[in-house]
């Protein structure tokens, strides 16, 4: 019955909760010795046989710490899914413990490091609100973490973690803005990066790409563009009075700007630039600027050029 509760927990049995099936030191030792246990961390076996995979590896390092220990830094942030590289190591924070606490862990099976280096520090801070779970395996909210990253990372990596986590709903620019302000000031490393997003974004729809987001920054730079600042996933009614969601858009002008990034190319690009909508929305009076990454992120004087000019051509025709 123990090791089968394991398969519940990415294969890990915690040495404390032992008790809570019947078992005691004694017996949990033969099983040790039987090798069918693995020590991972203080406290934390793994069942031999059980696949090693980076969420084992998670909540290993989070029982081992106890007490209210929840994974922080770039492994919550792979964990909650808005940033896509894989840690390079694993943090902890806890109320707990005496010292802080390191250690070099085996990495899960075909993971691109041998080691990972474990550290577990403690925080005098740690509240409710910055708790959430994830696979099972408790973390910090997508906030907290942005707040703890925020010292090791430039602000536009940060910025475009922040808009991951808004389409995935795990933020707002109110809900970080209060907790910069619970938690940041003199000492905190990042908390004025933090509050840039902040000011940056209140007020705006969420972008539906890392592309978008490059390009509405961009595009923010030109005086054109800061004087009548357009809209973000602006809606415009088709001629057949359908409404479609347009990146940047002035819809006093009908103008908008498109951002075709690599990752839409298996259906949302084929879907924006589906030749029916395009006749509708052009048949409406608006026109369309697409954009790509390469434009966006290689040539980004040209393509401002290219967005201003058709942005003055659609305010000479509308006035």
């Amino acid at each position: 019955m123990l090791l089968e509760s394991g398969e519940a927990l990415h294969g890990l049995i915690a040495l404390r909760s032992i008790g809570a099936f019947g078992f005691d030191q004694r017996e949990f030792d033969a099983i040790v010795a039987s090798k069918r246990l693995a020590l991972v961390l203080p406290g934390v076996y793994r069942i031999v046989g059980a696949p090693r995979t980076l969420a084992q590896l998670n909540l290993a390092a989070v029982l081992s710490a106890g007490g209210d220990a929840l994974l922080t830094g770039h492994a919550a942030a792979h964990l909650l899914r808005i940033a896509t590289d894989l840690p390079r190591e694993l943090h902890v924070l806890t109320h707990y413990g005496s010292n802080n606490r390191t250690a070099l862990l085996d990495a899960p099976d075909q993971y691109p490091l041998e080691r990972i280096p474990f550290r577990m520090r403690r925080t005098l801070r740690l509240d409710i609100a910055d708790r959430i779970v994830a696979d099972g395996i408790p973390c910090t909210t997508a906030a907290r973490t942005l707040i703890e990253l925020a010292g090791h990372l430039d602000v536009g990596r940060l910025e475009s973690m922040f808009e991951n986590a808004r389409r995935l709903r795990l933020i707002s620019p109110e809900h970080l803005g209060v907790r910069i302000g619970q938690l940041g000031g003199r000492g905190v490393a990042g908390s004025e990066k933090i509050r840039q997003i902040v000011e940056r974004q209140s007020g705006l729809a969420p972008t539906e790409s890392d592309l978008e987001l490059r390009l509405w920054n961009l595009m923010s730079r030109r005086s054109f563009a800061r004087a009548k600042p357009p809209e973000r996933q602006c809606a415009a009614i088709r001629s057949d009075g359908q409404t479609a969601r347009i990146d940047v858009a002035w819809n006093a002008l009908r103008y908008g700007v498109e951002a075709e990034g690599w990752e839409w190319h298996q259906g949302r690009v084929r879907w924006k630039r589906d030749k029916r909508r395009v006749a509708t929305l052009e048949t409406a009076g608006w026109r369309l600027t697409f954009v790509t990454w390469e434009d966006v992120v290689d040539h980004p004087t040209e393509t401002l050029q290219r967005i201003e000019a058709a942005y003055r051509e659609r305010r000479r025709l509308v006035h």
